[in-house]
């Protein structure tokens, strides 16, 4: 039996399978060299950053090149293996590292979009919420997951102490 509803599942394989190309092309510009990418892509970041006023991709902060290296080196491999099980429908054998790459996406998204919200950078409140907005996915889709998950892992450990004591007092005792 499947952990997810098929929107659920649908909304995570989305999300995984979008995010593969926006690491590859997009967000790991911010920590690798420009002239690694193709030009569509070098010119679609500058577009966003003139357009949203993206002042991290812009300016590229430390903090924000660790936050973006992890996406690179860490979560990266894990979008191909999460959706190998969402669409195999065996995410239940995932769940504590889908809990565990929920919980590291929505820490590193409040930064971000502490960032954006304090900045006097944008040219208005529109541009800073359009911003939020293209990153809010970001935290919200994780977020919904790590309940999700956490919620499964929870009751797959509970499960799990109900069986051992089962275990436990069905021994019989020697005297």
């Amino acid at each position: 039996a499947s952990l997810l509803s098929k929107w659920t599942r649908w909304t995570y394989i989305l999300f995984f399978a979008t995010h593969i190309p926006i690491t590859i092309f997009i967000d790991s510009q911010a920590v690798l060299p420009p002239e690694i990418y193709p030009v569509p892509a070098r010119s679609l970041l500058q577009w966003h950053i003139g357009v949203n006023n993206d002042f991290l991709m812009n300016h590229k902060p430390t903090w924000f090149q660790g936050i973006v290296w992890a996406e690179v080196l860490l979560q990266l491999p894990f979008f191909f293996v999460a959706l190998r099980f969402l669409l195999d429908g065996k995410e239940r054998h995932l769940s504590f590292i889908f809990s565990i790459y929920a919980a590291h996406v929505v820490t590193t998204m409040v930064p971000i979009l502490a960032s954006f919200y304090a900045s006097d950078s944008f040219m208005s409140e529109t541009q800073r919420w359009i911003l939020m907005g293209i990153y809010a996915p970001y935290l919200f889709i994780p977020l919904h997951m790590l309940v999700v998950f956490a919620r499964f892992t929870e009751k797959e450990r509970g499960a799990e102490e109900v069986d051992a004591k089962r275990r436990h007092t069905s021994k019989p005792h020697s005297s």
